[in-house]
């Protein structure tokens, strides 16, 4: 049996004992529908089928998430780019319960092939609470790091910009560049 179907059957075993908060994030190497898959080999219906039995019977479901759609490319120029989304989170029922405002973000690639993923996964019960540790954090983080935030904002925007054109070889130079500056700045 591959190496994957015993990682699904393995999740789908361990979820007959879980019945707490359950969350699954990472790279799980699987699109999970053709949408999900820009050019290359087609996809294996098989194995799609196989990760979605698997997350059915995990009672699984695919947290929101905002940013790019797709997650990992092989960065080569058109006509041989490659993207696939197969950077995930899922919860079971319990942690959507718990965390149900929760949601991920797909940011620029900018050090790997790989978008970083963030999962935003605080329970939102009292909101002047938030609002008051959002503002210490933002006057702490303005003096501290003065317009740092600012630039990294503005590299990881023209990031986002670039991998959502065609690839070409000025646009991967670009690339390069913005991961060098942002990988100084981090």
């Amino acid at each position: 049996m591959p190496l994957k179907y015993q990682t699904w059957a393995l999740l789908a075993s361990m979820a007959k004992d879980v019945d707490e908060p359950w969350l699954v994030i990472g790279d799980i190497n699987q699109v999970l529908g053709p949408e999900n898959k820009m050019e290359g080999n087609p996809v294996d219906l098989a194995k799609i089928d196989n990760a979605r039995t698997c997350l059915e019977v995990c009672n699984m479901k695919d947290i929101d998430w905002v940013g790019q759609k797709f997650t990992w490319c092989n960065r080569r120029k058109q006509p041989d780019t490659i993207e696939e989304h197969i950077d995930k989170a899922f919860s079971n029922t319990t942690w959507s319960q718990v965390w149900n405002y929760s949601k991920v973000s797909h940011l620029p690639r900018y050090s790997s092939d790989h978008s970083p993923i963030i999962l935003d996964a605080l329970m939102r019960t009292n909101q002047d609470a938030r609002k008051k540790e959002k503002e210490t954090i933002q006057d702490w983080s303005g003096t501290t790091f003065g317009n740092m935030s600012k630039r990294i904002v503005q590299l990881r925007n023209r990031l986002a910009e670039l991998q959502s054109q065609r690839q070409t070889y000025d646009n991967l130079e670009e690339e390069d560049k913005i991961s060098k500056n942002l990988m100084s700045c981090c």
